[in-house]
């Protein structure tokens, strides 16, 4: 096996300057340029190449040693699964899992490892791996794709850029951009009919426009037939309905004492904050709940789309609804907070 590695160590080293100036996956646009648009899984969205990450090492010639590798051995790319992987060592996805369906290619590797072997560069990376599964998204903020990481032949479990489908303020101002795209045709999409009226409280003008609102006269008088109007949501980095807040008189207080009576600090807080239009005739279950439909969608492929479709399940609030309620159990159906309710309970 030694004599084996010798070996190909010794052709890549012969392949790799052929491959750097004849790639090509390179001359069929296998490279694409990744712009800041991609790392916006994070607010500050962007990379840092720089910073310590996995223990791995930066290798510029990392991936021509791949497609040198793939272009001596072809059939490596569709009759093997070779896995770099994060995932706890003794867990279900990497014990059974992964070593069920192909090899473990960098054991070491662990989001648990050491913190002086993950933030160091120790370790490098098999040229012979064709999957990266990480349950971290943020593999390619550390490591450049087309160069440290992520070669032409190799798969990735995250795509990059998805912060405009997992967070919520982006999802907002996709769904803006996506409505001033279609305004001259309404028929095909209209914002105000298919998605509740949001504010983004990080935008100076429509902070200031929530704050006229809800300081109107005619909003106060509106509170007594209808107390809760609006749910504040944070739009990044919270999950498990941490991040989720009726708007009633506490968090009304609460967010003045943040922004200012008026909204005067409009513009400085910086919050990614959205005030959401909350229904208040929801559609509900026989027995009076809330309810909604977690459903699942998997992207195999960008190019091509290849898009997954599964229902899912039914999600139901754990009591009646009631509008004049400000129990988050009433309005909200995360499972996370029913795990709380029977983890409390006796039986």
């Amino acid at each position: 096996m030694l004599h084996r590695i010798r070996m190909f160590e010794d052709q890549i080293e012969e392949f790799t300057p052929f491959v750097r100036a004849h790639d090509i996956f390179e001359q069929l646009g296998a490279y694409p340029n990744i712009t800041r648009k991609y790392f916006n899984s994070y607010p500050d969205g962007k990379p840092y190449y720089t910073k310590k990450n996995y223990g791995l090492k930066h290798n510029a010639d990392y991936c021509p040693m791949v497609d040198a590798y793939n272009l001596a051995h072809p059939e490596s790319m569709f009759n093997e699964m070779k896995f770099f992987t994060d995932y706890a060592k003794n867990g279900l996805v990497r014990e059974q899992v992964i070593n069920e369906i192909g090899q473990d290619r960098m054991r070491p590797i662990s989001k648990y490892m050491k913190k002086y072997k993950f933030y160091s560069r120790r370790y490098t990376l098999d040229t012979e791996i064709n999957m990266f599964f990480t349950k971290r998204v943020d593999l390619h903020i550390y490591h450049k794709i087309g160069k440290h990481f992520l070669c032409a032949t190799q798969m990735y479990n995250h795509i990059p850029g998805h912060g405009v489908l997992k967070r919520k303020d982006l999802i907002v101002n996709s769904v803006d951009q996506y409505a001033k795209k279609y305004e001259s045709k309404p028929d095909c999409f209209n914002k105000n009919m298919m998605f509740p009226y949001s504010y983004r409280l990080y935008k100076q003008d429509e902070c200031q426009d929530f704050f006229a609102l809800i300081n109107s006269q005619e909003y106060l008088e509106s509170l007594e037939k209808e107390p809760i109007q609006y749910i504040l949501k944070v739009g990044y980095g919270a999950h498990r309905a941490q991040g989720v807040f009726l708007f009633d008189k506490e968090e009304t207080k609460n967010l003045k004492e943040d922004y200012g009576m008026n909204g005067e600090r409009c513009g400085e807080v910086r919050r990614s904050y959205i005030a959401q239009t909350y229904i208040t005739n929801p559609l509900l279950l026989d027995l009076g709940n809330k309810f909604d439909f977690r459903i699942y969608m998997l992207i195999a492929s960008t190019n091509p789309l290849i898009v997954y479709y599964h229902d899912g399940f039914l999600r139901a609030s754990l009591t009646k609804y009631d509008k004049y309620s400000t129990d988050r159990s009433t309005h909200l159906t995360n499972t996370h907070l029913s795990k709380n309710i029977f983890n409390d309970t006796e039986f």
